[in-house]
C-alpha cells in the first residue's frame, strides 16, 4: 500500500490546546494509511511526541513568524521528507506564515484555524493588522480550511474564505479518567495567563463570592504574559490566602478531579478543549458565551453560560453552584454526556476521511 505521507506542523511546543489537539491527532490517527511527520519546537509537545511509535520528529524552532531563516529551514525539511503523495497539515498563524514559501500546487495543503473568531485580536494592533492581512492572504493559497467551531467558519468567511474550502472538525481531546471527588472549598481554572483568557474578571469576582463563602479557594493553572500583573491585582485585592497560582500543569486531571466548580472566563475560544476535559471529569462548569463554546455547552443542562468581562455574574454563577447541589450535579453529569462526542476515536474518523478525500 502505498502510504500518504503526512507532516503535521505546529509553531507553539507548549501543552496548550494546539499541542494538545496535534499530539492526540499524530497518536490516534491510523499508521496502516500514513507516514506521519512532527515538525514543531522543542517542549511538552517534542517530549511527548518521542514516545509514540512511527511518527518522525523534526524539531525546529520558530521564534519569529517573519523569520526567513526559519522558512527556508522548514521548506528544506519538507522538501526532504515529501512524497507522491504528500498532506501538509499546519496549525496556527505562525507556523502558516513561516510555512509560506512551502505552499504551492504540488503538495496539499490543510491548514486548522484554531485562534481566530470575531473576538480574537492582538493587543498590538499594527502587529494585528500585519498577521490578519497576511493570513487573509495566504487562506486563499490553501486546499482546505478546517474551523474547529462553527464561529470560526464564520469567521473565515467573513474575510473572504470560499464556503467550499471550509469544513468544521471540532477538536479532539482525550478523556481524563480521575475520580471525581470534589473539595467543597476548592474552585478553579486552567488557561494560559494572557489577556484573552479573562483572568483578571474572575479574580475581580473573588471579593464578591467570599462575602458569602469565606472559606473558598480559586486555584489558577497554567503560566503566561500575564502572571505578573495578576499576582498584583491578587495582591492589591489582599486575596493572597483566597487565590493560588500553580504555574502549567501536565497533568490537570489531579485539579479538575478535586474542585467543585470550574471557570472559564475568557474574552475568546476558538473552541474550549479545556471545557471539555472538566466536563469529561463530572466537574460543574461555568463559561463565557464566546467562540466555539456555544456549539457544545448548552446554559442550565450542561454548563452555566455568562457573559464576558462581567465579574458580578461570574460570582453569582459561582455562588449559585455553590448553594444548589441538585443544580451541580445535573451540570455534571450531563457535561460527562456531551464530552463522550468528542473524545479522538470520533473526530480522528472526520479527520482521516478529510485527508483521503484529499489525494483520492
Amino acid at each position: 500500500m502505498n502510504k500518504i505521507t503526512l507532516i503535521q506542523i505546529i509553531s507553539d511546543g507548549g501543552i496548550g490546546g494546539g499541542p494538545s489537539h496535534v499530539f492526540g491527532l499524530l497518536k490516534n490517527i491510523n499508521k496502516a494509511e500514513f507516514d506521519c511527520y512532527l515538525i514543531c519546537p522543542s517542549g511538552n509537545l517534542s517530549d511527548k511526541t518521542k514516545k509514540l511509535e512511527n511518527v518522525i520528529l523534526i524539531n525546529l524552532e520558530m521564534k519569529s513568524k517573519f523569520g526567513l531563516n526559519e522558512s527556508y529551514k522548514l521548506k528544506s525539511h519538507i522538501d526532504r521528507i515529501k512524497s507522491n503523495k504528500t498532506i501538509i497539515h499546519i496549525h496556527g498563524p505562525r507556523a502558516l506564515m513561516l510555512a509560506r514559501k512551502s505552499i504551492n500546487s504540488d503538495i496539499k495543503i490543510i491548514y486548522t484555524e484554531h485562534i481566530y473568531t470575531k473576538d480574537y485580536y492582538l493587543r498590538n494592533k499594527i502587529n494585528d493588522f500585519l498577521q490578519k492581512k497576511i493570513i487573509k492572504f495566504l487562506y486563499t493559497k490553501l486546499d482546505l480550511i478546517i474551523a474547529v467551531s462553527n464561529e470560526v467558519k464564520k469567521y473565515l468567511i467573513s474575510v473572504g474564505v470560499e464556503k467550499d474550502k471550509v469544513v468544521i472538525i471540532p477538536n479532539g481531546f482525550e478523556k481524563i479518567d480521575e475520580k471525581y471527588l470534589p473539595n467543597e472549598s476548592l474552585i478553579g481554572t486552567i488557561g494560559s495567563l494572557n489577556y484573552l483568557k479573562g483572568h483578571k474578571y474572575l479574580i475581580d469576582a473573588m471579593p464578591l463570592i467570599l462575602q458569602n463563602y469565606n472559606n473558598i479557594i480559586l486555584e489558577i493553572v497554567s503560566s503566561g504574559d500575564e502572571e505578573i500583573k495578576l499576582k498584583n491585582q491578587v495582591s492589591k485585592l489582599h486575596l493572597e490566602k483566597s487565590i493560588k497560582f500553580y504555574g502549567a500543569q501536565e497533568n490537570i486531571g489531579k485539579f479538575l478531579s478535586r474542585w467543585r466548580i470550574f471557570i472559564l472566563p475568557s474574552l475568546s475560544e476558538s473552541f474550549g478543549i479545556v471545557l471539555m476535559e472538566a466536563m469529561s471529569v463530572g466537574v460543574p462548569s461555568i463559561a463565557t458565551k464566546v467562540g466555539g463554546i456555544i456549539d457544545f455547552a448548552i446554559d442550565n443542562q450542561n454548563c452555566l453560560l455568562i457573559e464576558k468581562q462581567n465579574p458580578q455574574q461570574i460570582a453569582d454563577a459561582i455562588v449559585n453552584l455553590l448553594e444548589d447541589k441538585k443544580l451541580s450535579d445535573e451540570l455534571g453529569q450531563n457535561g460527562k454526556i456531551t464530552s463522550d462526542k468528542y473524545q479522538w476515536g470520533k473526530i480522528i474518523k472526520e479527520i482521516e476521511k478529510t485527508y483521503l478525500a484529499l489525494v483520492e
